[in-house]
């Protein structure tokens, strides 16, 4: 629910391997998706990159509101919220306003991966971090390949 304190919020960085697979988080999860609940997930570069998005309690809630979809990634917020470039453009101003920070040319990718959280967790404050499921990650980065390329990030 929106109701959400800020306690449950900041306890979301815990909010990672407690779902379905039986894979624990370790090496065991790279080259391979044996993980995935989805169907959507990829083999991604570190094992905390290497998640479902059945495995986080908050994206599996938001994931159930809409029931008869397998993956947050087909969730119908997920294309407006994440990749919709006029909702990225707005939310990139806010972020500019706020932050004064320049995120360089991956600042669609990035401020999509920040909508995402946002729109799954609300606030988790600056500088906390929870990995994004490689699911989402996935989608993202396919709509919106890095410009940068010294980094996939």
């Amino acid at each position: 629910s929106d109701s959400d304190n800020e306690e449950d919020v900041e306890g979301a960085v815990c909010d990672g391997a407690t779902g379905n697979s039986s894979v624990p988080m370790d090496n065991g999860r790279l080259k391979n998706v044996d993980w995935c609940s989805c169907g959507k997930c990829t083999t991604m570069e570190t094992v905390e990159e290497s998640i479902c998005c059945w495995e986080q309690q908050k994206v599996s809630k938001k994931r159930e509101q809409q029931p008869g979809i397998n993956c947050i990634t087909e969730h119908r917020g997920f294309e407006p919220v994440c990749l919709n470039e006029d909702v990225l453009i707005t939310a990139h101003y806010g972020y500019q306003e706020r932050y004064d920070d320049d995120l360089g040319k991956d600042w669609k990718r990035t401020i999509s991966y920040r909508q995402f959280i946002q729109w799954c967790y609300r606030y988790l404050g600056r500088r906390i971090r929870v990995p994004l499921p490689s699911c989402a990650a996935t989608a993202i980065r396919g709509t919106f390949p890095s410009l940068d390329h010294n980094s996939d990030k």
